[in-house]
Formats: C-alpha cells, structure tokens, sequence
C-alpha cells in the first residue's frame, strides 16, 4: 500500500493506493526511474533510463523504526496484511495506523535531501522543520517489497515521486538526458512537470492550471508550512470563511526571503514579483475553524506572477521565458 501526497500546482491533495514492488536496494539510488506499476504502486523491477516514459522517480527507502519489534510480536506475514488493509481488525489497523503515521513523516526529509534543498533556512527556520517542497507537479508514493519479498526479510519503504499534468491527471514523465528528480529545482528539469497557472481575479476559477509552454502569468515555486515558518499567531490572522489573510506582508516578505535564498538572482527581474497564499482546504485548513491546531501543518505557497498585465511562456527556471502584454 501507499499513501501518495499530490501537490498538482494550486492544489494539494493526500490520497491512498495499493502495496507492491520489489525491494528497494543500493542498486535502486536517488533518482531512479521507474517504468511501471506492480498492482497500484511502484514495480521496481521495471528500472529504465529517465529518458524513456516513467511513473516514479525514487527519492529514498527507509524501515520503519517499529518494524522488528511488530513482526517479533507477531509474524511478517500479518505485519504486511495490516500495513496493506488485507486484514482490517482492530490489531491490524493499530499496525496500519503507526505505520502510516510514521511513513507520512519521511515524505518532506527525503524530498528536500534529494531535490538539494537542505540547506536552505528562512528566518531560522529549516527546510525540513517547515516541509519545504517544490512547486511542480508531483505526487508523493510509498511502498513496501511484495509480500513474498517481506516475509523473506526486506522490510524497507521505498519512496518515490510520480507526476501530473495541468488537468490533475497522473501522467508518465520522461526527462531531458543526465536529469533526474534531483534537478527539480533547476532549469535543467522538464519543464512539462513544473506548476504553472494563469491567475484572472475577474474569472469564476481564479486560478487555472496551465502548461508552462503556453501563455500564463504565473508559476508556482515552493510549498512550506506555515505554521514552522511563520507561527501560529500569523497563521490564525486567515478569515475561516473567505480563506483570505488579513495582512499578506509576512507571507510575502517570507517568501521573497525564501526564493531570494533558494533561487539567487530569480527575482531581479521587473518582469514578475512574488505572489504567495495559503494550499487552500489542505492539512490544517481543511477543518480551520479560526483557532490554529499546533499538531497540524498549514501549507503556504510562495510563487511568481507577473507584472504590469504581462504573461509569459517558460519556465521561469530555465530562464528562457518569452515576455509579451496581455491582450484584453
């Protein structure tokens, strides 16, 4: 089973699919491509070139800390069938519940190490303790060996991410040659996967996605929590019924610090400035109530929108944008 955490440009979303795969190994590095699916989940037999069509790009593997002593308390085979929903009562879902809890946890780590931006802290404030992310089109997939694979002795979670195009739809991705997940964040990366959108506060969907090829006025850059990067109190200044923050400065100031660190140079250009926002009804918002839940985390955007009534063709990364005026 896996549990995959969709970031498809304006909207994040967590959803869950099935167990499969082979063990992940040293033969299964960062970066990694995966041709195909096993059953709902990652088929690690299935390794190709990144060039070539691909569902997952690996990002890491991990055993679950509690692993040894579950299995010792039962049997391999029981521990798989409750982490994968095959048996369902009320030990299994215990089992399904820790695990998961704990699988959720590695998600944000293993992509900021292997997409490069450990380094980068704003305010104080890590990449890690405020789950920075990139802004393209990804989803987050964990999952197990196949069973037979488990109860043999490997015990490890294989994570990966898988792509999107604007529409939402899951889509096969295949790289420029030598780029992997881990250029992400550079202009190297396809260009295809990365969150663009066109923004019309006139229109009845104010934001639609968009491929970066076409003309937008927008590009989503980083997602983060920002309950860790900005604090509760700023983050309660949001109005439970319009989603609207009450003071954008903090955000804003926040993220230019962000990109200015993450990205050098990005924003010197008088073509576009930073646009940031709340990943609206996702984690902590989707039951805000006003009152702001320490145990929870309250995605924020940081992106770029454009100037002057201007759109833009490209991705931003790549620094061969085409600039020309709206018409209209």
């Amino acid at each position: 089973m896996s549990r995959s955490w969709i970031a498809a440009a304006a909207a994040a979303v967590l959803v869950l699919t099935g167990c499969s795969g082979a063990a992940p190994s040293p033969q299964i590095p960062v970066g990694t491509c995966l041709e195909e699916y096993n059953g709902a989940d990652s088929d690690r037999d299935t390794i190709v070139e990144c060039t070539e069509p691909h569902q997952f790009d690996v990002i890491g593997s991990e055993t679950w800390p509690e692993m040894a002593e579950r299995i010792a308390a039962t049997d391999a085979a029981s521990v798989f069938d409750a982490i994968t929903g095959e048996t369902t009562d009320d030990a299994a879902v215990e089992i399904a519940d820790a695990y998961w809890a704990w699988a959720a946890t590695r998600y944000a780590p293993l992509t900021i190490e292997a997409t490069g931006l450990t380094s980068v802290t704003v305010g104080g404030v890590t990449a890690v303790d405020m789950e920075l992310v990139p802004g393209a089109r990804w989803g987050w997939d964990a999952s197990l060996a196949t069973r037979d694979a488990f109860i043999a002795g490997d015990h490890a979670t294989l994570y990966s991410m898988t792509w999107f195009n604007a529409a939402g739809d899951q889509i096969a991705a295949s790289h420029p040659a030598d780029v992997t997940v881990v250029d992400i964040m550079s202009g190297s990366f396809t260009p295809e996967l990365q969150g663009c959108f066109t923004r019309d506060p006139d229109a009845e969907e104010k934001y639609v996605n968009t491929e970066c090829a076409v003309s937008h006025n927008g590009q989503y850059l980083f997602y983060a929590d920002g309950l860790a990067a900005l604090g509760a109190d700023y983050m309660a200044t949001v109005d439970p019924q319009s989603t609207v923050f009450a003071d954008y400065g903090p955000l804003d100031a926040f993220c230019t610090e962000l990109i200015d660190t993450a990205l050098p140079g990005l924003l010197d250009s008088d073509d576009w400035g930073v646009w940031s926002d709340q990943v609206n009804r996702i984690a902590g918002w989707e039951e805000y109530d006003g009152t702001i839940d320490p145990s929870l985390t309250y995605p924020v955007y940081c992106a770029i929108l454009t100037t002057g009534g201007k759109t833009i063709a490209g991705d931003v990364l790549a620094g061969d944008v085409k600039v020309s005026l709206s018409i209209g």
